[in-house]
């Protein structure tokens, strides 16, 4: 049975379907897979190859990973935020930069560690966050799609604009 289950491991992340192997179902979502045998559930973290994970992001989940980079050493979520709100005037909440931060580390974009405790948090320690080499790679591979974009438009072909 063991041989059966390692043929379902190299599945893609985001394929979520349910087979069923003898009187065992298996649950693939996300990195994840469930097996269910008989009325009980075992969860097992699938090992994923790294060019199987997703490099592409949604445009707050790559502001945020721009945002962290342009931090540096102390990004965190409330620096984050203020951040984003001072570059792109979007005030955004700290709750909706969390969750973007908890996807991009899921998808390797993005590591975090807990800095040093501080008397301005009452002796609490901040999650400080930085970019992956799969982040920057992934930062770089946007950059050059939208450079070479821009760069296809003739220049007759948008409207003239003043910013």
């Amino acid at each position: 049975m063991a041989g059966q289950v390692n043929r379902f491991q190299n599945r893609t992340p985001a394929v979520r379907f349910r087979t069923r192997v003898s009187s065992i179902t298996i649950v693939f979502r996300q990195e994840k897979a469930f097996f269910r045998i008989g009325p009980v559930f075992v969860l097992q973290k699938l090992i994923i190859p790294e060019r199987m994970k997703r490099t592409y992001l949604g445009e707050f989940e790559e502001v945020v990973l721009l945002t962290v980079a342009v931090l540096g050493e102390g990004a965190y979520g409330v620096a984050i935020t203020d951040e984003l709100d001072r570059q792109t005037g979007r005030s955004v909440s700290i709750s909706a930069v969390h969750a973007a931060l908890h996807r991009l580390q899921e998808k390797g974009m993005l590591n975090s560690y807990l800095g040093d405790a501080t008397a301005e948090r009452g002796g609490r320690r901040k999650r400080l966050f930085t970019v992956t080499v799969l982040g920057s790679r992934t930062l770089h591979e946007i950059r050059a799609v939208r450079n070479q974009l821009w760069n296809s438009i003739a220049p007759q072909t948008l409207p003239a604009v003043s910013l």
